[in-house]
Formats: structure tokens, C-alpha cells, sequence
């Protein structure tokens, strides 16, 4: 299995091509949405208007690592996305346009921990308290914030998801103008309505998600709530006394402080 991603992460880097765009962001902090608009973007143009999947979806826009970026990319309606969860490295992603995707940190650490929890005994699934998840050094919220300060200076346009909820066709133009694509505005607003979490939720439910029923319980959705604020119904004094020690640490003001 290692020595499979390493060789999956090599194929990679050497076929990142300098015209990719680099889609990044710390998991759960709203890839897939943006993900399924893009793809969601490609079927209405090139594909007469089929429904986009999660299979569908994964074969399209392909995360950095999986040794796939051998494959050609075929379409005209926006240059090839990238997307990625890993820090920021200056030899392998420097001069390539970026966007950066953020989530409140507690949201993110409270749907994170969801998916860690629910993984299949074989994948090693996370076994404590939502407080010991957050203080876990690669799942919590150190390695949050140190992927944010890792691509903090080297994106063109940071999107909030927070932002993306309340007005969904401002903030996906901030990712079409990084793209340097002008769609038709109709596609765009029809592209949105496609992926919402309530029509991606029908079709988890109705075709499945074969990678998450691979590594999780057989329960599990992939596509939960997806609200945002649910920290404050929560996180206890403890859990909140955490964030904001390890914020304040991080010196990171764009959720909370000063």
C-alpha cells in the first residue's frame, strides 16, 4: 500500500502540467461542492446535461496523488482542476494559479471527525472524543491551520464556504475568473441548482458513492448536513477554550478574534 502511493504520487508530479489549476483545500471544508458545480459546469456543456455522481465526479476532476493526471483532459469548457488536500509545496505547485477553499476550522473539525468515526474497522477509524480529535497533530486543528499558512500567499482568490451558502453565484465567479472562463450565466445559475446538497443527497441515496462504501460503515453518507455554524450547538467550554488557544497561536483571525 505505501510503496503504491508513493509510486501514485510521483506519477503525479510528473504529469502536473503547468496549466493545471490547483484546487485547495483541507478536507471537509467544501471541495466536493465546488467540484460538482465545475463538473456540473462540463456536463451541461459537453455532455447534454447528464447526471454528474460521485463516480462521475472523481473520473473528472481528479485529486493530486491518485497517479491518474496520466489521463488527457479532453474538455473545452474549463482548463484542468486539480484538486488537492496537501500543503503547499513551493518545487510542485509553484506557478500555477490557485484557489483557496476555508471553512470555519470548527465546522470542519466537527464533520472531519464524522467521517474519521464512521470508517470501517480495517480503515482505522478515529475511537476518541470530539476534544482529543481536535488535538490530534494530523487530523485536528494544528494541521488546519498549518495547511491554511501554507497556501495563505500563493492562491489568486481565497473562497469562504460560508460564503459559498449564502451567495453561491459570486463566490463560484471567483473560481470561473481564476479559470479565465466566462460560461453562459444560465449554465452557471443551472450548474449551482445541480449541486445542491439536497439534489447530490438524493443522488448518494439513489446511485451511491462506491468509494465511501469501500472505506466506511455500511450507514455512513458522504453528504451530511453541510450547515454552517453547527459549532455552536456543539463544542463545550473546553472544546471552545482549545480553538481559541490554538488560533490565537496560529495568529489566525478569519474566524473568530481579533
Amino acid at each position: 500500500m505505501f510503496i503504491r502511493r508513493v509510486k501514485n504520487y510521483l506519477m503525479d508530479v510528473k504529469h502536473l502540467r503547468k496549466d493545471d489549476v490547483i484546487l485547495a483545500a483541507y478536507p471537509k471544508t467544501g471541495s466536493t461542492w465546488v467540484r460538482f458545480m465545475l463538473c456540473n459546469l462540463i456536463s451541461l456543456n459537453e455532455w447534454n446535461g447528464k447526471i454528474v455522481d460521485f463516480e462521475t465526479l472523481n473520473d473528472t476532476l481528479i485529486s493530486f496523488g491518485q497517479g491518474r493526471l496520466t489521463q488527457e483532459w479532453p474538455y473545452r469548457s474549463l482548463p484542468r482542476v486539480v484538486v488537492t488536500h496537501r500543503h503547499y509545496h513551493w518545487p510542485l505547485f509553484r506557478d500555477r494559479k490557485a484557489v483557496l477553499l476555508l471553512r470555519d476550522p470548527r465546522d470542519a473539525m466537527i464533520s472531519r471527525y464524522h467521517y474519521e468515526q464512521n470508517k470501517r474497522p480495517e480503515q482505522n477509524p478515529f475511537n476518541g472524543t470530539l476534544l482529543e480529535f481536535m488535538r490530534h497533530p494530523r487530523l485536528g486543528l494544528v494541521s488546519y491551520f498549518r495547511h491554511y499558512q501554507s497556501w495563505k500567499d500563493h492562491v489568486r482568490t481565497v473562497v469562504k464556504y460560508e460564503e459559498l451558502k449564502r451567495d453561491p453565484e459570486r463566490e463560484l465567479q471567483k473560481i470561473l475568473d481564476v479559470l479565465e472562463i466566462h460560461p453562459d450565466p444560465a449554465a452557471v445559475r443551472e450548474s449551482i441548482q445541480r449541486s445542491s446538497i439536497e439534489k447530490v443527497r438524493l443522488i448518494e441515496d439513489r446511485i451511491g458513492h462506491k468509494r465511501r462504501e469501500q472505506s466506511h460503515v455500511e450507514d455512513f453518507k458522504f453528504t451530511r448536513n453541510g450547515r454552517a455554524g453547527q459549532w455552536k450547538e456543539v463544542f463545550t467550554e473546553e472544546e471552545l477554550k482549545l480553538y481559541e488557544t490554538c488560533r490565537r497561536r496560529y495568529a489566525f483571525r478569519l474566524y473568530g478574534g481579533e
